[in-house]
């Protein structure tokens, strides 16, 4: 899955979508400049300056959109996704990497 799109499934899996609706008209939604250049982010979603937290105006909105909520209190969601991939498991007959260091 492509980061982008990881970025809106995780909202849409923690608050549903919003069918019909778009990020670009949803309460949460901000653009802005920044040395020329045009950004936009999802407040919900988390700010960061890192184009990690960039969003599309063209997503389907979340479930929160147009919910009022004082986002200074909420965790942002990119915090509670992490880039590391669970680790695959052990196939059968697999030597584990301890065993082999004689650990």
């Amino acid at each position: 899955m492509a980061m982008v799109d990881r970025k809106i499934n995780a909202m849409h899996k923690r608050f549903g979508i919003c069918w019909g609706k778009y990020c670009r008209d949803c309460d949460h939604f901000i653009s802005g400049e920044w040395h020329g250049k045009q950004y936009h982010k999802c407040k919900l979603y988390g700010m960061s300056h890192s184009d990690a937290t960039d969003w599309r105006l063209s997503w389907m909105a979340c479930g929160m959109f147009n919910v009022s909520v004082d986002t200074d209190k909420m965790n942002p969601v990119y915090k509670k996704l992490s880039n590391k991939r669970e680790p695959e498991p052990q196939l059968e007959g697999q030597m584990d990497i301890s065993a082999f260091l004689g650990g």
